[in-house]
């Protein structure tokens, strides 16, 4: 019929045309998995200076800095790594 618009098969379109992701979602998408990186290895960071420090005679500073650090750092990459995968299926 005339009225009635015509089917296009995305497969016979050029590939330049037709694209997976926008650029600001690729952009975005590697940004969340930079900040998760980089609070990942903060942590592991934050873990491997924290058995150095206990091969020295300054273990209760060194507890003390712990105390301080490892509950925040655990919460900024849970928070991360949630946002990070929950958003990443949508």
């Amino acid at each position: 019929m005339a009225g009635q618009p015509e089917e296009i098969d995305v497969e016979e379109l050029p590939s330049q045309i037709v694209r997976e992701e926008p650029p600001s979602a690729l952009r975005r998408e590697t940004a969340r998995y930079v900040l998760a990186l980089l609070l990942g290895l903060t942590f592991l960071g934050t873990v491997v200076l924290a058995f150095a420090g206990a091969q020295t005679s300054n273990w209760a500073n060194t507890k003390e800095l712990l105390d301080v650090l490892i509950p925040v750092e655990a919460a900024l990459l849970g928070s991360a790594l949630t946002f990070y995968f929950s958003t990443r299926n949508h």
